[in-house]
């Protein structure tokens, strides 16, 4: 019986007896993500400049503004580009630095209308004259901060086409029905709206600001003139 056994067992040792599978190396400890470099300044976005995407504008974030006399302001973006329905980028020449929701406006104001109005030729530029600058209003030192100390208004000229080339809003040789169109809808856009025949120191750009008034009042001074 003991030779059996022996036997046995050695006829057990012949075989290849499968080793069980090494065991699987331990996963580390978890740790926390390391947290992300754009959190902290994505978490100190206003809603307007999270709603401001790369689909709309190209408009970085200014860092707050502040400066004797009042001026300056929070919320401010760098408004490159405005981006129309079919993609492509429009850029203003030179970039604006302006309050959110005035870019915002503005960039709705040139996808929406003002492309539109040039639908058989191709946007490429707009033209800017000015945008944050601390000074009084029309300069005139003494009187009130004007909107543009505040980074809430923004001066156009006009804008450029590939085939008709620059157009002003104030040129009285312009496209004029173009121009009555471009008033029409900056008027029911912005609650300013100043040019020729305002005050005298609009007679070669557009004014548009975001001013509110007691119970909504709007102006709108701006006279397409002819030739």
């Amino acid at each position: 019986m003991a030779v059996l056994v022996i036997q046995s067992c050695s006829a057990f040792a012949s075989n290849k007896i499968p080793l069980p599978e090494p065991r699987p190396m331990e996963a580390p400890a978890s740790t926390p993500h390391a947290p992300d470099k754009k959190t902290p300044e994505t978490s100190n976005l206003s809603a307007c400049q999270i709603s401001l995407t790369e689909h709309i504008a190209i408009a970085p974030v200014v860092p707050p503004i502040q400066e004797p006399a009042g001026c300056g302001g929070e919320d401010l973006v760098r408004l490159e580009f405005i981006i129309l329905q079919n993609g492509a980028r429009v850029p203003l020449r030179p970039a604006a630095i302006v309050r959110c929701p005035l870019a915002k406006a503005v960039a709705e104001w040139i996808r929406d209308d003002v492309a539109a109005l040039v639908a058989n030729d191709v946007l490429r530029e707009i033209d800017i004259a000015g945008s944050y600058e601390c000074r009084d209003r029309n300069r005139v030192s003494g009187e009130r901060l004007s909107e543009h100390a505040r980074a809430n208004a923004i001066d156009v000229v006009g804008v450029s086409l590939r085939r008709a080339g620059s157009i002003s809003f104030t040129d009285k040789l312009g496209a004029r029905d173009l121009r009555e169109k471009a008033r029409i809808s900056a008027c029911s856009r912005f609650p300013t709206v100043l040019g020729p025949g305002s005050d005298g120191y609009h007679e070669d750009h557009i004014h548009l600001d975001l001013l509110e008034r007691k119970s909504g009042y709007r102006i709108c001074q701006w006279n397409v003139l002819g030739p």
